[in-house]
């Protein structure tokens, strides 16, 4: 896999170190590296259909911080002179809670992913239901039935059975729910009939 860059980021990650250190190009180069690499490692640990979703928002992340970051200055180099201290110290918290958001990102998406690929190495009945909540009621992916359900939280109108009869759809009095087989097309055809039941209900 060729090595993500993240130098697209140089101009902001020198103006973030401007006023916090003697050398601000070769801090930015270094803060450039380190998270290069950073990425570069946890996407060897990660599947590939995965790759772009993490790649854009570690770099969303990556910005937020380095902009939040160029707020800070430090009076060692700006000089005392007329030194805002509570202002230097408002953009030190504001950036440091930055980091933080995007440290506690990465590791969600990290375990995310790796629950995610160990649910999907398992059997079709092992793995643990999918629920999708939506204004009336939810969708399950019930893996264990091999049935894609809707559950309506009350019974819904007749022009909504009718509807879901129409997309093959039916009622199972064990489950409580209108289901039919869990497959790519069933979860297509849901999308539409959840958007149709939004329009009915409005």
């Amino acid at each position: 896999m060729e090595k993500v860059s993240l130098q697209e980021f140089s101009e902001i990650a020198y103006r973030a170190f401007y006023w916090t250190s003697f050398d601000a190009k070769k801090r930015a180069e270094q803060t450039i590296s380190e998270h290069e690499n950073e990425l570069n490692n946890d996407l060897q640990n990660i599947p590939e259909s995965e790759h772009e979703r993490y790649i854009q928002s570690y770099k969303r992340y990556f910005a937020e911080w380095l902009h939040a970051h160029a707020n800070c200055a430090s009076s060692a180099i700006t000089g005392g002179s007329k030194f805002n201290v509570q202002r230097a110290e408002k953009a030190n918290r504001r950036e440091h809670a930055k980091y933080e958001q995007f440290m506690q990102w990465r590791e969600r998406a990290l375990k995310a992913i790796e629950r995610k690929v160990k649910d999907e190495n398992k059997p079709i009945d092992e793995r643990e239901n999918i629920v999708v909540e939506f204004e009336v009621g939810k969708v399950v992916q019930n893996f264990a039935e091999n049935r894609l359900q809707i559950i309506f939280d009350e019974k819904p109108s007749r022009e909504i059975i009718d509807l879901l009869k129409k997309n093959a759809f039916r009622w199972s009095p064990r489950f409580g729910a209108w289901q039919r087989q869990n497959t790519n097309n069933a979860i297509a055809v849901a999308k539409k009939v959840l958007e149709q039941i939004k329009n009915l209900e409005q």
